[in-house]
């Protein structure tokens, strides 16, 4: 990838730092190969100098890497998880934003860390 976005773009790139490879490395990848490539582009995009480094990935992929540094331990990250759905009034959209994630991923680490909101009565009382 990284010999064709040079060609394409006629930069003379010649790798990616270890950090933001690890970083790499260590995402879930949602979109696979195409989001993938689009990281790289992005990278390539944001670098001025011979290699990506982790300020010229994407926000999703730093943020991801950078919670999971912060919170390793899965009671942790689920403790920190359930203090922003609750700042949020449980809006997973709003929680997602608010961690600066993707809503997918919100869900997906819900799903792993077995975190379910309460259920809402949507319906309105009748007065």
């Amino acid at each position: 990838m990284i010999e064709r976005f040079n060609c394409v773009q006629g930069k003379s790139i010649q790798g990616i730092e270890p950090k933001a490879l690890a970083l790499l490395i260590d995402y879930d990848w949602p979109g696979n190969v195409r989001e993938l490539q689009n990281a790289i582009e992005h990278g390539f995009i944001k670098c001025g100098g011979y290699f990506i480094g982790i300020a010229q990935l994407p926000l999703e992929i730093t943020a991801q890497g950078f919670s999971q540094k912060l919170s390793s331990d899965r009671s942790k990250q689920s403790k920190a998880l359930w203090d922003a759905l609750k700042r949020n009034s449980f809006n997973r959209f709003a929680t997602a934003k608010e961690l600066r994630i993707d809503k997918t991923t919100l869900f997906r680490r819900m799903k792993k860390l077995k975190i379910t909101c309460p259920k809402r009565n949507w319906r309105r009382k009748a007065l």
